[in-house]
């Protein structure tokens, strides 16, 4: 395995000059497309292959790498992957028997694989060595993924086909499992390093087999029956899952990776034995042991070969295996976003732009929307981006006056410039700017500013929006602003620009009377010239969520805009919609109200035709190709697919492909630089992203108000069974939004519940306390009525103290009263394929805040355990999806075993 570290500077305390970074793996990928032959564009196959997750960051990443390979005039494939059935399959199709390929590249996919075993040499797989899938003679993979654990086997294992695996590591690795060389972990004293944990450990199946037929000492036989339980653990496996291990290999969890890499008795089906590269390899000399074993006694012991490694103490070996097992055993987690490593690259290579500046930025802020990241680690990666952005994009701080007449003429350049921004004067203006304060509101710049906060999970944990009463609260708050009902529902360009232009500082005065101090941070906006107005970061990410899980495939419903004087309404070629929202008198959100039941949140029953009306959101008439089918001749191969979007348009123009294929190929044509109708299908988009959280939220607000969330003993499950939303909350993405909308939602109010709970308790403690006092004072003394009577007042008046003590300790709950994290397990039901979408998700008590996710390993043992139809085949291991009738046991031995 070849590892190749993040670029540092010379002040970072694991600099060194001596160590790979991105630029020594781009160069070799660069070197290989030279050197190979058939690696040129006129060679009829692409030499680099792109697999590539459906996901945001993953979708930014292979931007900006495509733009490096275009440069250099190297071609290449991209290829969506959604799962490891699709993998499988592209890898049969794709890499087996491809001589021609000299690079495969994995972008957000491959981490929790154990790639020694799922792939293999030639070599090997002739000699029945392993059942890998075979790779091309001289074709290196490299991965680049954020999420985490690393299944180790990928970073430290011994096979023929480590040489051909590239990792790029985000600093995880070379700070959390290597180390500054000690050997043990500084974090957890007494633990080793994981690195040296495994090395350990790798080879220990080789001592052990060497030993079966001999006879031990009392240590040593009580070690072999330690291994023989583990071995019989192995065999009792699932006969599915273990003919699944090929196929998928997420190998990290409790039953697999900690048998497999913590025994090492080769009786995984996974994982073969190993041997160091100084041992005799020929079996031949297995055998001579064995014959001559008796002679090799002596004195009852057994004799050992002095060129071999020493066996390992139980004490060391449980150390070791601590190490493993508490690495695997904290759950899932995500590092380094791959679109900001690739930007790294183009940094070190000096070919850094606007571009690939802005996928990073998208990519950072994709982490931050669903929850992968903490608000620490993004105001960092953000200071860093912010800085960039500085320097890349020139402020121009006296804005002329064509500058002040065109912001006053858009009104959302107008807003970006209150917020501190500058605006070019010239059309072609494509910059980026930094916005120092962002609320948190969904959409605001593309809603009114009711229906804005009201769609915010942020505001419903503070103000119950689900209610009559939080309504209430959130229009007393917007009164409080200065805002009157009728500009809050407003389309928010049309609103006045006095309040467009104070709306951050009256925010900030008024919403921490509501508990609402987290309500603005750090982000970036970006200008399309004249084709569009400016889109911040956060809504470019909401519209290409939004294509990834309904651009195709379901029925949804986008708001028509308004019928507004002086402007007509048309629909753009790419299914999006020109023109503006309500009108300036928000007559629509003045008849229709918030929480009527209607999808919108401006248009009531009663609402007039002209406004809050609706049509089915399309992609008709325009392919994501569009464009740009001429484009890219360089790259493409005869008769071959285009370069710049390879056999994504295909995809695209395939009516026979899935639609989550096509899904796919419209948020890559979205993000295609310098291209009109790219950006025309970003900003239609928008449309389609609004519609989502309606429906979320919808979801959302009737499972708490029809009370079907159960609370069980260590998390809260609700079961979507039937419903007008549920075909657009089957998509895995869609429902993971309603799980974080549930836990922000419902955050403060559990923690209230969790500390009224624990006050109770402690004042049914001291009553108890009190009574058995008061018994033993009778039974001990002969007092009189009248010191009864005193004694009972006194009782009184500590009892009303106590109480309104504990009332107050309810609000201010103290460090052991809050619940380390708010578990959800969300089920949706996927009626055209008869299963149930599960989707569980660790929450933390504290906005901003993250913690490890565990059902990825209690999801796999209750599959297990329950014996249910489960399918495991996303690269999210959070997400499993279980057969109709199975879901029942599923949950109770999830249920069990958490």
């Amino acid at each position: 395995m070849v590892l190749y570290y993040r670029p540092r500077d010379s002040s970072d305390p694991y600099y060194s000059a001596r160590t790979k970074d991105y630029t020594h793996a781009y160069n070799a990928i660069f070197k290989a497309a030279r050197s190979r032959p058939g690696s040129s564009s006129g060679g009829g196959t692409s030499a680099v292959l792109i697999l590539v997750a459906p996901d945001v960051d993953a979708i930014c990443a292979a931007r900006v790498l495509i733009q490096l390979l275009k440069d250099d005039d190297i071609p290449y494939h991209v290829i969506p992957v959604n799962g490891y059935a699709t993998l499988q399959r592209v890898v049969e199709e794709h890499i087996v028997d491809n001589d021609h390929l000299h690079t495969v590249i994995l972008l957000n996919l491959g981490s929790v694989l154990s790639l020694p075993n799922y792939f293999a040499t030639r070599e090997s797989v002739a000699q029945g060595y392993s059942e890998g899938f075979p790779l091309p003679p001289h074709c290196t993979i490299h991965v680049l993924d954020a999420h985490r654990p690393w299944n180790l086997d990928n970073l430290f294992a011994t096979s023929p086909v480590m040489s051909r695996l590239a990792v790029w590591d985000d600093g995880d690795v070379q700070e959390q499992l290597i180390g500054l060389g000690d050997s043990e972990d500084p974090n957890a004293p007494g633990i080793p390093v994981v690195s040296k944990a495994y090395e350990a450990l790798e080879f220990e199946d080789d001592n052990d087999d060497d030993d079966d037929d001999s006879e031990e000492s009392s240590e040593d036989e009580d070690e072999e029956d330690e291994e023989d339980e583990d071995d019989e653990d192995d065999e009792d496996l699932d006969p599915e899952e273990a003919a699944e291990r090929r196929r998928r290999r997420t190998q990290w969890g409790v039953d697999m990776d900690d048998e497999d890499e913590e025994d090492g008795d080769g009786t995984s089906p996974r994982k073969k034995k190993r041997r160091r590269p100084d041992d005799d390899e020929d079996d031949d000399g297995e055998d001579e042991g064995d014959e001559d074993a008796s002679p090799k006694k002596r004195n009852g012991k057994k004799y050992r070969d002095p060129s071999k490694p020493k066996r390992l103490r139980r004490e060391d070996k449980e150390r070791y295996r601590t190490a493993l097992s508490k690495y695997y055993m904290k759950g899932t987690t995500f590092g380094m976003s791959v679109a900001g490593m690739m930007y790294l690259l183009a940094s070190r290579l000096g070919r850094s732009d606007n571009e690939s500046l802005w996928f990073a930025i998208l990519g950072l802020t994709a982490q931050l929307n669903t929850n992968q990241l903490d608000m620490f680690t993004y105001d960092e990666y953000a200071a860093a981006l912010a800085s960039d952005v500085v320097a890349s994009n020139p402020i121009q701080s006296k804005p002329s006056a064509i500058t002040l007449d065109r912001s006053t003429s858009d009104p959302a350049l107008s807003s970006a410039l209150s917020t501190g921004s500058s605006i070019a004067a010239d059309p072609d203006d494509n910059r980026i700017r930094v916005l120092k304060q962002e609320l948190r509101f969904m959409l605001y710049r593309h809603w009114n500013l009711e229906d804005a906060m009201y769609h915010t999970g942020y505001v419903a944990s503070k103000l119950g929006t689900w209610r009559d009463k939080g309504r209430a609260k959130m229009r007393g708050m917007l009164a409080k602003m200065g805002v009157s009902l009728a500009h809050s529902r407003q389309t928010y360009e049309h609103m006045p620009l006095s309040i467009r232009e104070d709306l951050f500082t009256r925010t900030e005065a008024i919403a921490p009377e509501y508990g609402m101090t987290d309500l603005v941070f750090r982000s970036f906006m970006r200008s399309f010239g004249l084709r569009s107005s400016p889109l911040s970061a956060m809504d470019s990410v909401e519209g290409l969520n939004a294509l990834l899980q309904a651009a195709h495939g379901v029925r949804v419903e986008i708001d028509l805009p308004g019928m507004t004087f002086g402007r007509t309404v048309s629909a753009s070629a790419t299914g999006g919609i020109s023109g503006v929202g309500r009108g300036p008198g928000g007559a629509a959100a003045a008849i229709g109200s918030i929480g009527s039941g209607s999808a919108g949140g401006g248009a009531g029953p009663g609402a007039s035709d002209l406004f809050g009306a609706k049509r089915v959101w399309t992609l008709t008439g325009s392919t994501p190709s569009g464009d740009a089918s001429g484009a890219d001749k360089e790259n493409r191969p005869p008769g071959g697919p285009t370069g710049a979007n390879a056999d994504v348009d295909d995809v695209a123009a395939n009516s026979g492909s899935s639609y989550w294929e096509r899904n796919f190929a419209a948020a890559f044509h979205a993000l295609e630089p310098r291209n009109g109708s790219s950006v025309l299908l970003l900003r239609s988009s928008i449309s389609l992203a609004k519609a989502l959280h309606e429906k979320i939220v919808a979801e959302g607000t009737r499972l708490i108000q029809k009370q079907e969330i159960r609370t069980l003993r260590t998390f809260r499950l609700a079961i979507l069974r039937d419903g007008p939303n549920l075909p657009v909350l089957a998509h895995p993405g869609t429902l993971t939004r309603l799980t974080i909308w549930l836990v922000d939602a419902l955050r403060d109010i559990l923690t209230e519940k969790h500390a009224q709970k624990a006050a109770a308790k402690r004042k049914r403690k001291s009553a108890t306390k009190k009574r058995r006092k008061k018994k033993k004072a009778r039974e001990d003394g002969d007092g009189g009525e009248d010191d009864e009577y005193e004694d009972e007042d006194e009782e009184d008046e500590e009892e009303e103290e106590e109480d309104e003590e504990v009332v107050e300790e309810a609000g201010k709950p103290n460090a052991n009263d809050v619940p380390r994290s708010l578990p959800f397990v969300v089920a949706a039901l996927d009626e055209s394929r008869d299963v149930y979408v599960v989707v569980g998700l660790t929450g933390a008590p504290d906005l901003g805040d993250t913690r490890y996710n565990k059902f990825g390993l209690a999801f796999q043992e209750a599959a297990s355990r329950s014996g249910s139809v489960t399918r495991h085949d996303h690269f999210e291991t959070s997400v499993v999806e279980v057969g109709r009738d199975d879901l029942a046991t599923f949950v109770e031995c999830l249920h069990i075993k958490s």
